[in-house]
This record gives C-alpha cells, structure tokens and sequence, in this order.
C-alpha cells in the first residue's frame, strides 16, 4: 500500500525523513532560546529532549549502529585531542561560540571550514604515525 505525502508518492515500504532540525532541535517547546548557543541549557534537571534520541531515528526504524557510532567517535575525538594540540589560525579563531554564520544548518548541521594547524603534543609522534614529509 502506498501512501500520499505532501505532493510526493511513498512507495510501501519507504521511510520519509523526519525534518530533525526544524522539527525536533529547534522546537521552543523543548528549547526555549533554540537559536542561541546554552551549553548549560544540558545541564537542567531534567533534561529537555535528548538530541540523541531522535537523530539516529525511531521506532523500528532506529540505527542498530547507534551506540558503536558514539564511542567511534568518543575514541577518535580523545585520541586526536590526545596526539594533537589544535592550533587556530589568526583570522579564524573562533571570537564567539554563539555566531551562528560560522555554522551549515543543513541535514546534517557541520562548522564551516575553518584553518586550523595539529600539532604533535609528543616527540617523534609525526614519524610514529606515518605523517613526515619527504
């Protein structure tokens, strides 16, 4: 059985997808200032929605890979940080967390490139991981 949604025919079996940013994440119901950057807005008790919740999907229709992905991504954030000291360039530094321009709120909302240097934290660390140059 298909189903009509908006002006697009959905074949039985698809999966229309669900508009996360304007719908979930920007919502004043959950979020009261949804534009503004509040790193302490997840600290309330309770806490408001869950982003986690509702990114990797619902129902029978959630990512069976969700829990590996956030420690994948736990592990190389800690390992980067580990190796590596990031350096920003002079004309990129971030001045304020809060300017929204510097980000892509798209499907998948992603900072906008920016210049940064990693430098190695450790001695001999460039050469251990196959990054010299020459």
């Amino acid at each position: 059985m298909s189903d009509i949604w908006t002006v697009l025919a959905l074949s039985a079996w698809s999966a229309p997808p669900p508009h996360r940013w304007k719908g979930l994440s920007r919502n004043s119901e959950y979020y009261p200032n949804p534009s503004v950057f509040d790193p302490e807005g997840y600290l309330k008790q309770p806490p408001e929605l869950d982003p986690r919740e509702y990114f990797f999907g619902f129902g029978r229709r959630i990512c069976a890979w969700k829990e590996l992905a956030f420690q994948f991504v736990w592990i190389m954030a800690a390992s980067i940080l580990w190796a590596f000291q990031l350096v920003g360039e002079e004309e990129d530094r971030l001045s304020s967390a809060e300017d929204l321009s510097r980000f892509s709120f798209e499907t998948l909302s992603r900072p906008m490139p920016f210049k940064c240097r990693f430098v190695p934290r450790r001695e001999g660390l460039k050469d251990r991981l196959g990054l010299s140059t020459g």
